[in-house]
């Protein structure tokens, strides 16, 4: 097994034929900027799926100089400059439908090392308001879907973040758009996530915890866009951006390798007297 110690030596993060993201070292985060995202089904980062109920539900690019609020349906790459994008989505009819659209990206841990925690952070940024404070939430687990044994996926929350700048409007008819990359209208989340104590479902905490992600297991994050405050009129655009995800080793790693070290320091004192 290669011993590698949390950041001494680099996370290595590739993309697979399967869709994954392939963790195969521990240490430096695998990214993800969302800057080659046009907008459409082909253009996704390779691990990076989305599960909506239309039939239509990539829209292209969405640009906050020149197109208007009723123009951002669906999912869209969201741009104020034509260079940076984000992955964008706003609650839609018809064909652009997205149901309750879940993001998902699945990362597997060929590390050789149980992984016991994720450093995590993103943007969440705001490119239209309409009247309903909406909010980005993110989960976790390492099923899909619903289990046989009955467990449901996805019930704890890792974050829920509102609307960045979301201003209080009376019509249910009104909005108006908002350049996301802009420090007043994004927000920066962040934190460890620790599996040891992660709760499988909130709801339910004698569910138990989800524990180590061992070596060779896939893990799926989720990302949804749902309501906060109020339930009536125009829905908000959010979208998620900057992406970074570190993969922590188990404790049990740490004193393994530091006893290495002092092994070898041993070694080393003696062979020098």
């Amino acid at each position: 097994m290669k011993l590698t110690k949390y950041l001494i030596l680099p996370l290595i993060a590739t993309t697979s034929a399967l869709g994954t993201i392939s963790f195969n070292e521990i240490g430096v985060p695998y990214t993800q900027d969302f800057n080659t995202f046009n907008g459409s089904e082909g253009s996704l980062p390779s691990g990076f799926s989305i599960d909506a109920g239309g039939t239509d539900v990539f829209r292209g690019i969405f640009n906050s100089n020149t197109d208007s609020a009723d123009d951002f349906t669906g999912i869209m790459a969201a741009t104020s400059d034509g260079v940076n994008f984000a992955l964008a989505w706003r609650e839609s009819t018809g064909s652009a439908g997205l149901d309750n659209a879940r993001i998902l990206l699945a990362l597997t841990n060929n590390t050789g090392v149980a992984i016991s925690s994720f450093e995590l952070s993103y943007e969440v940024q705001s490119w239209v308001n309409g009247r309903r404070d909406n909010r980005v939430r993110s989960k976790y687990d390492v099923i899909l879907d619903d289990g046989p044994d009955g467990r449901a996926t996805f019930e704890t929350d890792l974050f829920s973040t509102t609307n960045p700048n979301h201003a209080p409007i009376a019509a249910n008819g009104d909005q108006f758009v908002l350049d996301g990359s802009l420090a007043d209208n994004k927000e920066l989340v962040s934190r460890i996530i620790d599996l040891t104590t992660l709760l499988i479902d909130e709801g339910d905490p004698d569910a138990g915890t989800f524990g180590l992600l061992q070596p060779g297991e896939t893990a799926y994050f989720r990302w949804q866009i749902s309501n906060a405050d109020l339930t009536a009129g125009n829905r908000s655009a959010l979208a998620i951006d900057n992406l970074s995800i570190t993969a922590i080793p188990e404790p049990s790693t740490y004193a393994m390798f530091f006893g290495l070290l002092a092994f070898a320091g041993v070694i080393i004192r003696r062979r020098l007297k």
